[in-house]
């Protein structure tokens, strides 16, 4: 599953903060807009992605973290992308703090298009330029364009 089938410009977000956020502070943003733009239960969706969390960290390292949680009360698999100005501590394998974050919600069912959804948000995110393209974009339409051009 490309990107641009389930990420939309509406749940991309610049968090700008005047000092880093806690890893558990981000969690609740991203529940925040999975509940704004995907009507999911804010509550439920902080309370798997914590429980992901503490299965083991999804930070990927050089800046990125890639927090996703699955569960049947999905009903799509749907993207969040959070752009912070201010980098948090994500015990990420390199120790850097993150301040690119995906994150893929999804239902328990069909494994095999979570993980291709999975693996192309991570490659796309390993390309040294496309990093840098979002950590130089700030509107969400150019970001989500950044994110979804290897789809075009």
């Amino acid at each position: 599953m490309n990107i641009d089938e389930f990420l939309v410009p509406d749940a991309i977000r610049c968090v700008c903060t005047q000092s880093p956020l806690t890893k558990a502070a981000v969690l609740e943003i991203i529940a925040d807009v999975a509940e704004e733009v995907y009507a999911i239960d804010r509550r439920m969706a902080a309370r798997v992605l914590n429980e992901r969390e503490d299965a083991s960290s999804t930070g990927m390292g050089e800046g990125i973290a890639l927090p996703h949680a699955r569960s049947p009360e999905f009903d799509r698999i749907v993207g969040i992308f959070i752009k912070l100005d201010t980098p948090t501590a994500y015990a990420s394998p390199d120790n850097l703090p993150v301040d690119l974050l995906f994150c893929i919600f999804a239902p328990d069912t069909n494994s095999v298009v979570y993980l291709q959804s999975l693996g192309n948000v991570a490659r796309t995110l390993r390309s040294e330029t496309i990093r840098r393209d979002l950590r130089q974009a700030s509107d969400p339409a150019v970001i989500h364009a950044i994110l979804t051009r290897e789809a075009e």
